[in-house]
């Protein structure tokens, strides 16, 4: 991650160039969740140059990255090893409810999408072209009730229909 996404990330914003990875909107969030609790986002991946090509040398470089700009800057920064158990899922109108990572649920209307099926319903913060949603889901057809989660603030909700043409964009205050 460079020194320009950090920054971006400290502003609340997670933009497509910060990463793969967190284009996704719910990896993106997580990141911003992180942030907001305090941990330090250190990027590992692809910073030494390679010369295999392997997976073993990328994970081998990554620890490097990640020994180098943690631990030989601070002896004392604590080492986490973590197992992940995933809870027993609840649903919240057909998504799992730790999807919501604490934001506030907002339920779409069914004439959202003016019966334009497939709908992409996407949560931006700052209506940015480049900003990573803060949330995303498909309504396949009307009878789909869906929930989208909203951050604190001004939140931008933009319906799309297949091919990406808006159908509507609403801003909700939260």
């Amino acid at each position: 991650m460079s020194s320009w996404a950090s920054s971006q990330i400290d502003k609340g914003v997670i933009t497509n160039q910060a990463g793969y990875y967190t284009r996704e909107a719910i990896y993106a969030n997580l990141i911003l969740k992180a942030k907001e609790l305090g941990f330090e986002i250190v990027s590992y991946d692809q910073h030494k140059p390679t010369k295999l090509n392997t997976i073993d040398e990328r994970e081998t470089n990554a620890a490097l990255t990640i020994k180098e700009k943690i631990f030989d800057k601070d002896p004392d920064s604590k080492k986490w090893d973590i197992s992940v158990f995933w809870p027993r899922t609840t649903y919240l109108n057909g998504r799992p409810s730790r999807a919501s990572l604490d934001r506030k649920k907002y339920s779409l209307d069914s004439n959202d999408c003016k019966n334009l099926y497939p709908c992409m319903v996407e949560v931006f913060k700052f209506n940015r072209t480049d900003e990573v949603p803060l949330d995303r889901v498909i309504i396949s057809s009307k009878e789909e009730p869906k929930t989208v989660f909203l951050s604190q603030g001004n939140n931008i909700i933009v319906m799309s229909d297949s091919n990406g043409n808006l159908i509507r964009k609403i801003t909700v205050q939260n």
